[in-house]
């Protein structure tokens, strides 16, 4: 079962300038710089310019990364790998894009040192939702980006690349440190119930850390229910008011159908991110427990603020079908064929979806007259 777990990374924002004072020259400049910033970073991905983010990746934190990889007799070798790691994440967002899957840039915040945090969200309706937190600091008149933090696992990119390398472990030895090791391994490797069982024999609690729990609870997620919610209900208790860790646990609540925590978490992840495209996942999940009301509340608000997104079209319409509210389906059906969608697909979809509002007089109507 695949749940919400892709790689993601976040956080902090909401504008802060222009409040009370006029903004300075100098602000505006900066300013300026990092959506320039912000505009290439999308360009680079759009087109798969695989060396762009790692150019542009400040190279104390590269070093960083070198100095945790097994054998630093070998730093050239691991460079070069590196660099295939910050490409394979531009390549890995870029084919997303072309599976018509969403990758845009939200918004940002920026602390007293001149560090800005700008917040992409990745969206998949297979895979399900995730925050890439592109952290830059501005120096000489550019912006270099420190790291990216992903949101679920916890961890900033340079560290799973660190992580990545380090897969040497001696399979003999039954010490904590060359357990997590393996583990590491084994997951990267796909073999999740393997890595799953080697973590489950790991006591160290220098290891036992917000990252493994996370980590391990991916792993348990890909072959065991039971075993992931053993695994999430023990992130829960450590770490109640870690947004990582809620993000994580919408899934796991959809899972025990504990839906007022599961709302709960939605409403708590939106006031974080300051992100109001979660209102659609309220929406698709009020309309599986058949809440109409709040689903079409909450569809309404998705089409006027993203006009172009499909998917929330179609459920709107399904919800108004469910509620029995005609007038509003026909007028959503016009809107939607104004917008561009084919007459005819829409006909299709009413007929195979919605028998009994296809018969009506009033959809009937509507098609001959449109």
């Amino acid at each position: 079962m695949k749940h919400l777990l892709l790689i993601i990374l976040i956080f902090s924002y909401c504008s802060s300038y222009g409040q009370e004072e006029p903004i300075q020259t100098e602000e505006i400049d900066t300013l300026t710089h990092f959506f320039n910033f912000i505009d290439e970073i999308s360009t680079a991905i759009d087109k798969n310019d695989r060396e762009f983010i790692f150019k542009h990746t400040d190279s104390t934190t590269i070093e960083k990364i070198l100095t945790k990889v097994p054998d630093t007799l070998y730093k050239d070798i691991y460079k070069k790998e590196i660099e295939k790691g910050y490409a394979a994440l531009t390549t890995n967002m870029h084919n997303a894009i072309n599976a018509g899957e969403y990758y845009n840039f939200i918004n940002y915040t920026r602390d007293d040192d001149n560090t800005f945090y700008a917040l992409f969200r990745y969206f998949s309706n297979d895979s399900g939702l995730n925050y890439h937190q592109y952290i830059a600091t501005y120096k000489d008149d550019k912006f270099i980006l420190k790291d990216i933090y992903i949101l679920l696992t916890g961890q900033d990119f340079s560290d799973m690349l660190a992580n990545s390398f380090n897969n040497s472990f001696n399979s003999e030895s039954k010490t904590d440190a060359d357990l997590y090791k393996k583990f590491l391994v084994l997951k990267n490797l796909g073999l999740n119930e393997k890595a799953f069982k080697v973590a489950e024999k790991i006591t160290d609690t220098t290891i036992i850390d917000r990252t493994f729990l996370i980590l391990k609870s991916q792993s348990a997620s890909e072959y065991s229910d039971q075993a992931y919610t053993e695994s999430m209900l023990e992130i829960l208790e450590k770490y109640p008011q870690d947004p990582c860790i809620t993000l994580l646990s919408i899934d796991y609540f959809y899972l025990k159908k504990d839906f007022n925590n599961l709302f709960r978490a939605i409403d708590d992840l939106e006031i974080y991110t300051d992100d109001d495209f979660l209102k659609y996942f309220k929406a698709n999940y009020a309309f599986e427990i058949d809440e109409f009301y709040l689903a079409k509340e909450n569809y309404e608000y998705i089409i006027k603020e993203y006009p172009s997104f499909v998917e929330a079209d179609v459920m709107l319409l399904h919800t108004y079908h469910e509620l029995d509210e005609p007038e509003n389906a026909i007028t959503l059906l016009s809107n939607m064929v104004n917008d561009g969608y084919s007459k005819k697909d829409l006909i299709d979809l009413v007929k195979n979806d919605m028998n009994d509002f296809y018969k009506t007089k009033t959809f009937k109507n509507w098609k001959k007259g449109h």
